[in-house]
């Protein structure tokens, strides 16, 4: 049996989140009473560092003026919050978690039957076409995140405003589950979830979000692809994609403003990621043959061709790091979205952001973002070798990258945009890799202090 469907799970979870209210209402009630009868005249003093609290009450205000709180110093209690002391839970499945123990999304009342890996327990706003006419916002006040009366801020010290959404949220966060936020509410912005990601802590030394919003952006992107959904914030230039998704459905779908219910396929994604791609300079790339003429030719002339290294198999380049474009915000969509990873496969962007900050090199410049436009300028510099690689075996100049990401996702874009014209070309082989630089430290500027890496194919490929 599949199990109680989705009515029977929300009114089980709406019994349960009654329950575990009243029962933190009565406890409430009896510790007063307790406290009142001891000792009337004398005053509990606060305790922040208790994990034993009054999830209930911790954002009342009585009207004094307390000193602000940062959201990443109160993380656990947070968490704690959510779940109200533990007595609530997610009834279908626990959203995606990080490698620290603590880098979990929390508990929200009004969305514990999400199930994002099927279908059934969806929110309703995922299974739509587009936006409905005519649309209500929420009603409720937004105001600011209060914890004990203290005015809760984010890691950039701006006060978080209280949406109902998680109060902490995984850097493993799902892309369906960011897209669905900001379908459910128009004032909710990227910045908003943004300021309750989990934190890492900077070569600078700085607390900074482990996923900042151009690529919780791309993560929704990516995950919309996959599932046939369209962003409902209308764009220039995006026609072509939608009219594609919009193919995928059925007549009954299109008369009640209906998304398909089917993720596309292999070969769907394959068509779509061409979408936008210079089809005049497709037939102009090398074929495999004349590829590795020319690698025999580099490697004849004496040219020290190296083999990833550890390291760079471990982070970077030598990872996939490729991620699409696609940003729904004011940020300037750069690139076409043409990097859509399997559904059994991670969420989407597998970079620093994606593991806990303890596994990252921090002093690896390759994860600096550029400050300024010199600094964007170094990064294109660190880059040439590999634009200039993809130029000789593509015969096309790649479409721009976003200078404001950091040499691992800009390497990445090439990366893929390699793979989807070498596939056009109709190489049965896998893309090769570009030139990359391994690791180098001492900020951006130094990038011409590290080695360069290339994977050449292998001699029994030529045959």
């Amino acid at each position: 049996m599949d199990g109680p469907g989705p009515s029977t799970q929300a009114n089980a979870a709406s019994r349960a989140l009654r329950a575990a209210r009243r029962a933190s209402g009565e406890a409430d009630k009896s510790a007063q009473e307790s406290q009142s009868a001891q000792s009337p005249q004398r005053r509990q003093p606060e305790d922040d560092s208790s994990d034993e609290e009054d999830e209930s009450s911790d954002d009342e205000d009585d009207g004094e003026e307390k000193k602000p709180i940062h959201h990443h110093e109160i993380w656990k209690k947070l968490l704690r919050k959510g779940s109200m002391g533990g007595r609530l839970r997610y009834v279908n499945r626990q959203p995606d978690t990080g490698n620290h123990p603590l880098d979990i999304t929390a508990v929200e009342s009004t969305q514990i039957t999400w199930d994002l890996t099927d279908r059934r327990f969806w929110p309703k706003n995922l299974t739509l076409w587009k936006r409905p006419t005519p649309w209500n916002n929420p009603t409720y006040e937004i105001g600011v995140m209060k914890y004990k009366g203290r005015v809760v801020l984010d890691c950039h010290k701006n006060p978080i405003r209280n949406f109902r959404i998680p109060l902490t949220i995984s850097s493993k966060v799902e892309g369906l589950r960011v897209e669905s936020w900001l379908r459910s509410d128009d004032r909710l912005a990227l910045a908003d979830i943004e300021a309750r990601v989990w934190t890492k802590v900077n070569d600078k030394g700085k607390t900074v979000p482990t996923f900042d919003k151009r690529a919780l952006s791309k993560r929704a992107s990516n995950a919309r692809t996959r599932a046939g959904l369209i962003s409902w914030l209308p764009k220039k230039g995006r026609d072509p994609q939608t009219a594609f998704m919009d193919r995928l459905r059925t007549q009954a779908q299109i008369d009640r403003n209906l998304a398909t219910d089917k993720d596309l396929t292999s070969e769907q994604k394959a068509n779509y990621a061409l979408i936008g791609l210079n089809e005049n300079k497709k037939s102009e790339a090398p074929t495999r043959e004349n590829r590795i003429k020319k690698i025999k030719r580099t490697a004849g002339a004496g040219v020290t061709v190296a083999g990833p290294s550890s390291a760079a198999a471990n982070a970077g380049p030598s990872d996939s790091v490729a991620t699409a474009s696609g940003d729904d915000d004011d940020l300037t969509e750069a690139v076409h979205e043409t990097h859509i990873r399997d559904q059994d496969s991670e969420d989407d962007t597998e970079d620093e952001a994606s593991t806990s900050s303890s596994l990252i090199d921090p002093l690896d410049a390759r994860h600096d973002q550029p400050t300024n436009p010199q600094e964007e300028a170094l990064l294109r510099g660190a880059l040439a070798n590999t634009v200039q690689h993809f130029l000789s075996l593509t015969g096309q100049e790649p479409v721009l990258t976003d200078p404001g990401d950091n040499y691992f996702s800009q390497w990445g874009m090439l990366q893929e945009q390699l793979r989807v014209l070498w596939a056009a070309g109709g190489n049965a082989i896998e893309a090769p890799r570009l030139i990359a630089r391994e690791r180098w430290t001492g900020g951006i500027s130094q990038y011409y202090l590290a080695e360069e890496i290339e994977e050449v194919a292998d001699d029994d490929e030529s045959e």
